[in-house]
């Protein structure tokens, strides 16, 4: 009798254990969903943050913010603006952790040589992204010789479908797969007075981006700024990420766009070779070599998608 009470015993202290320990395994987890949170609101672009902020922006308790807020300047994720202690920037940490991924990415280091030598060549802007559920991701950016202001900038989200790169991307997808992935949205976001407003209008885009393999952003995200975009794929023909050239629209003529276009094809399609993606695979218009797409009278006139 005192042996089994002894073992009810033990097997009660132990599920009581094991429940405490699932109760700090929960906490803990829910502590770094919420420091998690905090590091993404930076994703927007916004350079600092209060900790009311944080509290306003995510909903979470004061007390628990200022915890996790010290505890993340401690480790070096964050770090207090030095023109305003009660503000917050990202820490050294965070730009290190990117480094580190970046440096992991074959197609970011061969990106970014390859951009670099087209941006040296054309004198303007040239990117890499990626697809992000409705936003594309910068991943490399080699800045123009011009004193131009573009929203792009490496690790920044922009909206897919008022970008070249976004609507090259998007146009992976199949036009059911677009409407599950706006939830079925007829309205859509826009950054400018160009940018595509509804569901309809970005389906007939991305059509013409199917067949012309080249997408354009006729100043949808910066005003007076045009874009063009290629695909880039892997070894498995999955389109992985695109890769544009960005110019101002009063640097830019059919001569100019045609030059570009054919920049921007010859990159994407190496940067495609370099990650095991023969250019003689790549998806083709009847018996049309890549580059010769490029060519196409409705790109060259930015008639495209």
């Amino acid at each position: 009798m005192v042996k089994n009470w002894a073992l009810s015993e033990i097997l009660d202290n132990a599920q009581h254990t094991g429940q405490d320990v699932a109760m700090r395994v929960k906490k803990n987890i829910s502590a770094v969903e919420r420091a998690m949170k905090i590091l993404e609101l930076y994703l927007d672009g916004s350079d600092s943050f209060s900790v009311p902020d944080f509290v306003n922006l995510l909903n979470f308790p004061r007390s628990t913010t200022h915890d996790l807020v010290r505890t993340l300047v401690e480790l070096g994720y964050l770090f207090r603006d030095r023109n305003n202690p009660r503000r917050f920037t990202l820490g050294l940490k965070v730009f290190e952790l990117g480094g580190a991924y970046a440096s992991s990415l074959d197609f970011v280091r061969e990106g970014q040589s390859i951009a670099k030598a087209i941006a040296v060549k054309c004198g303007e802007t040239v990117n890499l992204g990626v697809l992000q559920e409705r936003s594309v991701v910068y991943i490399v950016k080699v800045d123009s010789i011009h004193p131009v202001r573009l929203v792009s900038a490496v690790g920044r989200r922009i909206p897919a479908h008022v970008t070249a790169l976004g609507k090259m991307l998007l146009s992976a997808l199949s036009d059911r797969e677009i409407r599950i992935l706006y939830g079925n949205a007829e309205d859509l976001e826009t950054m400018t007075s160009s940018s595509i407003t509804s569901m309809t209008q970005l389906l007939s885009e991305l059509a013409k981006v199917r067949v012309s393999l080249i997408a354009f952003d006729n100043s949808e995200s910066t005003p007076d700024v045009q874009c063009i975009a290629a695909p880039v794929y892997n070894y498995n023909a999955e389109m992985i990420a695109a890769m544009s050239v960005s110019v101002l629209m009063t640097h830019i003529n059919p001569e100019r766009r045609k030059e570009l276009t054919k920049m921007i094809c010859e990159g994407a399609a190496e940067l495609s070779s370099r990650l095991g993606y023969g250019i003689d695979n790549l998806p083709l218009q009847g018996n049309q070599r890549r580059s010769e797409i490029c060519m196409d009278r409705k790109v060259i006139n930015g008639k495209g998608g």
